[in-house]
């Protein structure tokens, strides 16, 4: 970037994520889940963490990643690669789009506090 003096100057430039807690959910009377949202130059994701009675960082999964083309400017998701939806029962059926390599697999929170994968489905091929 130029200076006053019309001379090349190095400056760095921060953009702060924004992050946003949405809600609690009770997936397991013996554990603390949030839904947390954060807010980067270009992405969005809403992530599930599972945390102990102790607030120890047990385990996360992302719930929502969508991507916006207008950078800081506008919260509106333009393409998404992973998007969620939860059960009744507590269960999270989870779906990622990697450029045409689709990936469908459904979450339970074990009696260790740990999300983990019961089942998984793959379709399609990569496109680079």
């Amino acid at each position: 970037m130029k200076n006053n003096k019309g001379e090349w100057e190095e400056k760095r430039l921060y953009f702060y994520p924004k992050i946003s807690p949405i809600g609690q959910l009770d997936l397991n009377e013996d554990y603390i889940s949030l839904i947390i949202k954060v807010v980067g130059f270009e992405t969005t994701f809403y992530d599930l963490w599972n945390f102990n009675k102790d607030g120890k960082a047990l385990s996360v999964i992302c719930l929502f990643w969508g991507l916006r083309d207008d950078g800081s400017k506008s919260e509106e998701v333009t393409y998404t690669i992973v998007d969620s939806k939860i059960t009744e029962e507590g269960l999270i059926k989870w779906h990622e789009n990697a450029d045409g390599l689709e990936t469908f697999r459904t979450y339970k929170l074990n009696e260790d506090g740990y999300f983990e994968i019961i089942k998984e489905e793959r379709e399609g091929e990569y496109e680079f």
